[in-house]
């Protein structure tokens, strides 16, 4: 499992890479056999091939950021979400491309336990910000904040709760580990250090407490 990210990149750049090289054969079967047989002749190609790939890469990554590149992924969305039966597939491989690329600004900010779905049940939960003056009490004093509740082990989805201050308590944990600990249904934390879970824990104890 800690080799997985990295043999399946591995796997992507050694599929692309046999792409390139296969188009560039292409090229060369106008060569005479005994030249294309050549290793010098087959070394060249390889790096080619290589500098290709690595600079289709930065291009593509380039464009991306670029306004127009935003445009042309936003119109590939519209498009695949519309083709029925690929739209299921695509949008379950978009959430969880998403989820291993959470920004500052997601809804992913703030991990915290919240009393869910029943007192004494504590979910993680993720504080989204204060509300605004329209408390659902009525009172102005006390501070109402939106929090996230996910569900696993899709965190894309969940429910939504507004809930006064004292009933969110923090967790000190990041907002990654927050997230394998929902993807994994809670598995994850096994499988790392005291020291990861430490904070989890702690925080349990102080809101029983």
């Amino acid at each position: 499992m800690a080799l997985l990210p990295l043999i399946v990149s591995g796997y992507l750049l050694v599929f692309l890479f046999k792409l390139v090289e296969d188009l560039l054969q292409n090229v060369l079967i106008f060569l005479p056999r005994a030249y294309r047989d050549i290793p010098l002749v087959v070394i060249t190609s390889e790096v080619i091939a290589a500098l290709i790939l690595f600079s289709l890469m930065v291009f593509i990554g380039f464009i991306v950021k670029s306004i127009i590149g935003k445009a042309f992924l936003q119109g590939l969305d519209s498009l695949f979400i519309a083709i029925p039966g690929l739209n299921t597939i695509y949008n379950a491989v978009r959430q969880v491309i998403d989820l291993f690329l959470v920004k500052k600004d997601s809804f992913f900010t703030k991990p915290c336990l919240v009393e869910y779905p029943s007192p004494g049940i504590w979910a993680v939960a993720f504080n989204t910000g204060e509300m605004s003056d329209n408390h659902p009490s009525g009172n102005s004093g006390q501070k109402f904040y939106t929090v996230f509740i996910p569900t696993t082990p899709n965190p894309t989805s969940g429910f939504l709760a507004v809930l006064p201050q004292e009933k969110i308590h923090p967790l000190n944990i990041s907002v990654e580990e927050a997230v394998k600990m929902i993807l994994t249904g809670g598995m994850i934390k096994q499988a790392e250090k005291k020291k990861n879970r430490a904070p989890v824990t702690a925080a349990v104890k102080e809101v029983r407490t």
